[in-house]
């Protein structure tokens, strides 16, 4: 019979190994529904902390940068300025280039550019990560922006930011973690059957997703307060798997006459 409710696996799972029997015995599932609620949960500092920045961002720092922009339209996916050739955007305190709005040609790339950001006649060029990505212009609706409508969006953007886009994170982060539970559920029945313990994949699935809350709420503490770690890949799959070992040796000690496949 269920012993715990599903909200004890989020302080349990760091210490007790009848969260881990209660949650491979009894529960029922693949324990998709919990994780949903704990990536949940662990999303809404992020965007605390980031909706803060870009709200901070919109007060103290964009009229800056907004200031320096032309008038721009939008007509059919092909954006105009009021004179044909390249507006360079600079940080007003070091005067490095930001952002390029070119409609002349002259600039393609951002290596030609020499910024994270450029704007062409037909799309929007950002640097992110590795690899540039482009948004082509064409899927906006017809538009004209200057300067007190950009700053107009500007400030919608820092009120609703984080409301916005929260689903989009949720549903991002949430996906990733279900591949991790995938793959880590076969490491949790591959290691029962070295304890010859018959571990039933939703069994597996269950224990691995309770098995990865102190990791990923170590996570969400430590992406909040800027804290970096070396080898942060090789600590969180090392917390990933003990905890993963831990629960499942938690089911040596559960009754034998119980199967760990009850689905």
């Amino acid at each position: 019979m269920k012993k715990f409710s599903f909200t004890d696996p989020l302080y349990m799972a760091f210490y007790a190994r009848e969260i881990y029997r209660d949650v491979a015995l009894y529960w029922r599932g693949a324990g998709l529904l919990y994780l949903l609620s704990l990536v949940a949960l662990c999303t809404i500092p992020g965007m605390v902390k980031l909706h803060s920045q870009i709200n901070a961002f919109v007060v103290d720092e964009a009229p800056a940068y907004v200031k320096q922009l032309p008038t721009l339209t939008i007509t059919q996916g092909i954006l105009s300025a009021p004179e044909n050739r390249p507006y360079v955007i600079q940080d007003p305190v070091t005067s490095e280039r930001v952002l390029i709005v070119d409609t002349s040609g002259q600039f393609q790339t951002l290596e030609q550019a020499k910024t994270k950001v450029l704007i062409t006649k037909s799309q929007i060029i950002v640097q992110t990560g590795a690899d540039p990505v482009a948004v082509q212009l064409s899927q906006f609706d017809d538009i004209t922006l200057d300067n007190r409508r950009m700053f107009e969006m500007l400030e919608f953007a820092g009120e609703w930011f984080g409301f916005i886009f929260y689903p989009a994170a949720l549903a991002m982060d949430y996906t990733f973690r279900i591949a991790q539970v995938l793959i880590y559920a076969f490491v949790a029945m591959a290691y029962g059957r070295m304890l010859k313990i018959a571990l039933g994949f939703g069994a597996a699935m269950r224990l691995t997703a309770v098995a990865l809350t102190p990791m990923i709420i170590a996570h969400t503490l430590l992406t909040f307060f800027d804290h970096q770690m070396p080898f942060s890949w090789a600590i969180t799959f090392g917390l990933s798997v003990g905890y993963i070992f831990f629960g499942v040796r938690a089911l040596a000690e559960a009754p034998p006459q119980t199967s760990t496949r009850q689905e």
